[in-house]
C-alpha cells in the first residue's frame, strides 16, 4: 500500500469531525448557554420587583423593623424603665421570635409564588425556557426579595440601635441576622417542593402550615 493511501485514510478521512465542526458545535452550545441563564435571570428580577413590592413582603420589613426597635426600647418595662438596649438583650429576646415568624413566612409566600402564577408560567414557559430554570429564576427572585426585606428589617433596626446605644455584642446581633437569612432560604426551599409536588394553592397552604 502505498504512502499516499495511507495519507487517505488517516490524514482525510472525511467521517472525522473538522475544526471548523467542531467550533460550531461549541458555539451553539455556548449560545444555548448564554440564552438560558438570559432567561434565568430575567424571570429571576422580574420576580424580585413583583415580590419586594408585594405588601407582605412590605410588611415583613416593617414587622422586625418594629419588633427589633420595641425590644430594645421597652425592654425593661417590667421594671418601669424604658430606653433603648443593647444588641445582647434584644439578640435574646428576638431570637423566638425568628425561630417562629422566618419560617412561617418563607412557607407562605414560597407555595404562593407557586401556585398562585400558573396562568404566568404557562406563558413563560411557552418562550424557550425549561421548566427547571424558570422555578430556580422565581426562587431566586422571591428569595432576594425577603432576603432585602429582612436585611432592611433587622439591619435598619440593628443601625438604629448601634447609634442610640453602643456595637458592644453587636457580633451576636449579626449572627442571629445571618441564621435569619439561612432559616429563610430553608424554609422557602421547603415551600417550592410543596408547591410543585401539589400544585393545589389551598392544600400546598395547608401542608406549609403542618410543616411550620
Amino acid at each position: 500500500m502505498s504512502l499516499h493511501s495511507h495519507g487517505t485514510r488517516f490524514g482525510t478521512d472525511s467521517s472525522m469531525p473538522t475544526l471548523t465542526t467542531m467550533n460550531v458545535t461549541k458555539t451553539k452550545v455556548n449560545t444555548a448557554q448564554r440564552s438560558r441563564y438570559h432567561g434565568l435571570g430575567v424571570v429571576a428580577r422580574e420576580t424580585w420587583r413583583r415580590a419586594g413590592a408585594a405588601k407582605a413582603t412590605l410588611a415583613f420589613a416593617i414587622v422586625f423593623s418594629v419588633l427589633a426597635l420595641g425590644v430594645s426600647y421597652f425592654g425593661l418595662a417590667g421594671t418601669r424603665s424604658t430606653g433603648f438596649q443593647g444588641f445582647a438583650r434584644v439578640t435574646a429576646s428576638l431570637l423566638n421570635i425568628v425561630v417562629y415568624i422566618v419560617p412561617l413566612i418563607a412557607l407562605i409566600l414560597g407555595v404562593t409564588e407557586v401556585t398562585g402564577r400558573k396562568e404566568s408560567m404557562a406563558v413563560t414557559l411557552s418562550q424557550p425556557l425549561r421548566r427547571m430554570d424558570y422555578l430556580l429564576g422565581t426562587y431566586l427572585g422571591v428569595a432576594g426579595a425577603l432576603a432585602t426585606a429582612l436585611m432592611i428589617g433587622l439591619g435598619g433596626a440593628g443601625v438604629l440601635i448601634a447609634v442610640q446605644t453602643s456595637t458592644a455584642s453587636i457580633a451576636g446581633y449579626l449572627t442571629l441576622l445571618a441564621a435569619s437569612l439561612g432559616l429563610m432560604l430553608s424554609f422557602l426551599s421547603l415551600a417550592f417542593l410543596v408547591g410543585v409536588f401539589l400544585l393545589d394553592r389551598l392544600k400546598s397552604t395547608a401542608a406549609a402550615i403542618v410543616i411550620w
